[in-house]
Parts: structure tokens; C-alpha cells; sequence
């Protein structure tokens, strides 16, 4: 009798199956966009923020000449400063959101959560993850596109500065 009364109080409603499932899907969406914002390749975006750092530092002693040059290369280093800023805070909430939607498919599954309280929950991790998927697309192709223009610009921007420094 204690075992069958244990089984049944173990088991899982159709609505709380319902949101357990509403939130494998979440985190499936959210898996999916923060495995692609990590494969940026970090140190490739380091060691091009640092030449930018070097070649703008070189640039601001040539002539004015190269003005468009220079904001242009100005708004690259920009970008970068901002991806590289961010992104451990990135990394740090995808953790904790990963870390909060496993939490909440516990709890609905393990203790009985009211039918309010599950919807109130799973709306709160919905609209914190939604804004995360967000930052991290956002973040991706920004910084994509710059490290395209960096490798298509930089060659560009050397040349000029051998050829003044060389004067």
C-alpha cells in the first residue's frame, strides 16, 4: 500500500508533462543557439583585436590622409571590444539559464508545483532564455561580419602604414 501510494505521488500530470516538455523544447532552441555563439573562434578574435590595437596605434601618427581609414578600423576595434568585454558574462548565463531550466523540469517533476506557479516559472525562464537566444545571435553575427571585414580590410590597412612609415 505505501509503495502503490509512493508511485502515484511520483508520478507526473498531463499538464505537468506539458510544461516539462514546453521546456525540453526551450532548452533544445537554447542548446542549438549557444552552441553556435560558442564556436566563435575567441582566440582568432583576440589576436585580431590586438593588431587593430597595434595598426591604430600606428595610424594615428600618418598623416590625416587616412581618415576613413581609421573609422572604419576605429569601429572593428569597437566591436571587438565589446564581444571580448561580454562575452565571459555570455558564457556565464548560459550556465545559470542551462542550470535554471534543468531546475524547473526537476522541480515540476519531483514536487507538485501549482498549475499558476508552473506557468508563472516557465514564463520567467521563457523571456530570460528568449533574451539570451537573442544576445547570442545578435552577438554572433555582429562579430562574425567585423571578423570578415577585418580579414578582408586589415591587408589593406598594413599596406598604408608600411608605405607612410616608410617615407
Amino acid at each position: 500500500m505505501v509503495l502503490l501510494f509512493f508511485i502515484s505521488s511520483c508520478s507526473v500530470s498531463e499538464k505537468e508533462r506539458a510544461y516539462i516538455d514546453k521546456i525540453n523544447r526551450l532548452e533544445q532552441t537554447f542548446d542549438s543557439v549557444s552552441e553556435k555563439y560558442l564556436t566563435i573562434d575567441t582566440a582568432k578574435l583576440n589576436i585580431t583585436y590586438e593588431v587593430i590595437n597595434r595598426n591604430l596605434s600606428r595610424l594615428s601618427k600618418i598623416d590625416t590622409i587616412l581618415n576613413d581609414s581609421v573609422k572604419i578600423y576605429t569601429g572593428l576595434q569597437k566591436s571587438f571590444k565589446r564581444f571580448i568585454r561580454e562575452h565571459s558574462l555570455i558564457i556565464k548565463e548560459i550556465d545559470y539559464s542551462k542550470n535554471q531550466l534543468k531546475a524547473l523540469k526537476k522541480d515540476i517533476g519531483k514536487w507538485k508545483i501549482s498549475d499558476e506557479n508552473m506557468e508563472k516559472y516557465y514564463n520567467v525562464e521563457l523571456g530570460a532564455v528568449g533574451s539570451l537566444i537573442n544576445k547570442m545571435g545578435y552577438n554572433e553575427q555582429i562579430i562574425k561580419y567585423q571578423m570578415q571585414s577585418f580579414d578582408v580590410f586589415n591587408d589593406h590597412i598594413e599596406s598604408l602604414i608600411k608605405r607612410f612609415e616608410d617615407k
